[in-house]
Parts: structure tokens; C-alpha cells; sequence
């Protein structure tokens, strides 16, 4: 049994009297108290219980995120319109007045295979018309006198405005400024085909030029340009009537001396 001293002393242990040590140690059990009884007042809160741990804090609603967009893919392309070696051709542009073959001014210039229906024949010397085919309507046009195939290059008309489209899938390898009749401004875009680098594809007659050197172009979706208006009358307009531009297209095979 404690003398009335000891039990002084003891119950003296946080009063101002006691030695400082053990005042210290009297406000530390006070704070491991405090904190302790907060944790488990917090885990009481939470639906912690005795021997089942402590429970996942309640659900709080997470701002729905969308999934992201899907990149933007391109449209299906426009129809075919001739081939080439294999190589086939769309139309470059979704709406057209018509679609005019006539004879190229180059050796190099292959000849193409127009697709779909002749609806008229001008050079029936060099052409004779086909059975009809998937593809639009045709027309091909009167000889210039050239050597050439009557097929050996196309002028597409179009209405004025009208987006350009690239007429294969492939690179844009060059684009080069020259003076058509050495008197007129034009652009000449040459396209190397996807898996055909013995060809190149030439576009000429474009304004308002959307390309540059080393591009990829998807053939009937990536535009251009715009049809560029001459200020003369071109042998297609013949067919078509005055004031309807057009694109002229032709194949080359590339050779060792045209690289």
C-alpha cells in the first residue's frame, strides 16, 4: 500500500507541481489520445469496424470523361476513271461536266484505259470505243495531230471553284511553276503513286495550290487547288462551251534519262 505521500505524488502527476518530465510525458499521452481517438472516429465514419478492417471510403461521383474522338478518317474517294499498269486513276473532283481524252504532247505519256461508258468517239482512227464499264460517262476528242495515243491524256472539266482532288494515293514529289504556251501562268504537280515509283502522275492547270513537296496525297479526297480559268478558249471548251476550266492528267514512265 502507497504512503500519503506517494498517493499525493501520484495524483499530483499533471499538476503544476510535478517534475517537468513528467509533465511532458503527461501532455504527450494527451495529444496520442486526441489523434488516436480522431483516426478511429474517421475510420467509424468510414464503416470501419472491429475485425473487418477499414472499408473504402465512400464513393464520390468521378466526372465522366469521354473516350476520346476517333481521328478523322478520310471519305471513301471518288469513282475510277481509267487505269494504267495497273495503276488506277479517280476522278479529281466530286462533281464534273466531263471527262475528255485526248492525245498527249510527250513521248513518256503511257496510255490510259478509260472506265466506264463512251458516250462519244472524235477519234475513231486511233480509238475504237469499248464495251461499257463500271466508271463515268467519256468522251475522247478529235486528233491534234499528235503521235500520241488518243487516250494518252485526259482533260477532267469542272465548274469553276471546284475542289481539285488528287486522282491517286501517293507523295506530292514536286511542284513547279512554268508558262503554258510560254505565255500564261500555270502549276504542274507531279505525284508519285503509292507502290509505283517507275510512275509519276502530272496535274496541271491548278490555282489556288492547298500542296506542297513531300506531302501525302489520298486519291479522290486530298485537295489541291481549284481549276484555274485561261483566258482562251482550250479544244475541251469545244465539247463543254466557254468559261468551264479543267485539269489536264497524264501517266509518265520514268525512266533512267527523266529522273
Amino acid at each position: 500500500m502507497s504512503s500519503p505521500g506517494e498517493r499525493k505524488r501520484v495524483f499530483a502527476f499533471g499538476s503544476a507541481g510535478a517534475p517537468p518530465w513528467i509533465r511532458l510525458a503527461a501532455g504527450t499521452a494527451v495529444v496520442l489520445a486526441v489523434v488516436v481517438g480522431g483516426v478511429a472516429f474517421d475510420a467509424h465514419l468510414q464503416g470501419g469496424g472491429p475485425g473487418g478492417g477499414t472499408a473504402p471510403a465512400a464513393a464520390v461521383p468521378t466526372p465522366r470523361v469521354s473516350a476520346p474522338s476517333p481521328a478523322p478518317t478520310s471519305g471513301p474517294g471518288t469513282r475510277a476513271f481509267a487505269r494504267v499498269r495497273g495503276l488506277t486513276l479517280s476522278l479529281p473532283a466530286n462533281r464534273l461536266v466531263v471527262v475528255a481524252f485526248h492525245e498527249a504532247s510527250s513521248d513518256a505519256t503511257l496510255a490510259l484505259t478509260p472506265l466506264g461508258r463512251c458516250v462519244r468517239d472524235a477519234n475513231r482512227y486511233k480509238f475504237r470505243k469499248p464495251p461499257a464499264t463500271a466508271g463515268p460517262p467519256y468522251l475522247v476528242m478529235s486528233t491534234r495531230g499528235r503521235p500520241h495515243p488518243a487516250t494518252s491524256a485526259v482533260d477532267v472539266a469542272m465548274a469553276p471553284g471546284t475542289a481539285v482532288l488528287a486522282p491517286v494515293s501517293g507523295i506530292v514529289t514536286k511542284v513547279r511553276r512554268y508558262r503554258l504556251y510560254d505565255r500564261y501562268p500555270d502549276l504542274r504537280i507531279t505525284l508519285t503513286p503509292t507502290g509505283r515509283p517507275g510512275l509519276r502522275v502530272v496535274v496541271l492547270h491548278v490555282d489556288r495550290l492547298r500542296v506542297r513537296r513531300g506531302d501525302p496525297v489520298t486519291a479522290g479526297v486530298t485537295p489541291l487547288g481549284v481549276p484555274r480559268l485561261f483566258p482562251f478558249r482550250s479544244q475541251v471548251n469545244d465539247y463543254v462551251g466557254a468559261g468551264i476550266p479543267h485539269v489536264h492528267i497524264e501517266v509518265k514512265l520514268l525512266g533512267p534519262s527523266r529522273r
